[in-house]
């Protein structure tokens, strides 16, 4: 009975064979594993490890891989979400910039004006620290007031731009 097999069965190279029924299945198989047919039975086991051991170390290039490209994107959500706040800070500062250059412009001129008047009542308390006197002279006066008068202007400027200096900060 021995002798009843087919040669090919005996070979080493039987798995080369298709004449079997479930040959065809098999180098299916095979070539879906990339073995070679030349090679005994016995390296199959060995050969679907090595497969397998390729496999999981492809799984684990890929979990890196997608883990480098979902960093990267968060890197870009992130880059576009910067440039988006860049964007708008940009855009608040032009519209601050646009606003506070007409009270900029008009507390200028108010200080302007304010420095104008400063040196004339320079002059006019000069005069009057050199002429004490006028106090006692009610009755002259200088620019349709008399020296009370200007005295009560003073203060009440002086107080107002003190007022004012104080509410600019």
């Amino acid at each position: 009975e021995l002798f009843c097999q087919p040669s090919c069965d005996l070979s080493i190279n039987r798995l080369a064979s298709s004449n079997t029924s479930g040959g065809r299945k098999q180098q299916e198989l095979l070539k879906a594993l990339n073995f070679p047919a030349h090679k005994s039975g016995d390296a199959f086991l060995q050969h679907v490890a090595k497969q397998q051991e390729e496999v999981v170390r492809l799984g684990e290039c890929l979990q890196i891989s997608q883990r480098a490209l979902d960093g990267l994107a968060l890197r870009q959500e992130h880059q576009l979400q910067v440039e988006e706040h860049v964007h708008i800070s940009a855009a608040r500062d032009r519209q601050q910039v646009e606003e506070l250059i007409p009270v900029m412009s008009e507390y200028c001129q108010q200080t302007t004006n304010a420095l104008g008047q400063s040196s004339k009542t320079r002059q006019l308390l000069s005069e009057w620290w050199e002429q004490p006197a006028q106090f006692l002279v009610p009755w002259l006066e200088y620019d349709d007031r008399n020296m009370k008068e200007w005295y009560e202007h003073y203060l009440t400027v002086a107080t107002a731009l003190h007022h004012q200096h104080i509410q600019s900060y």
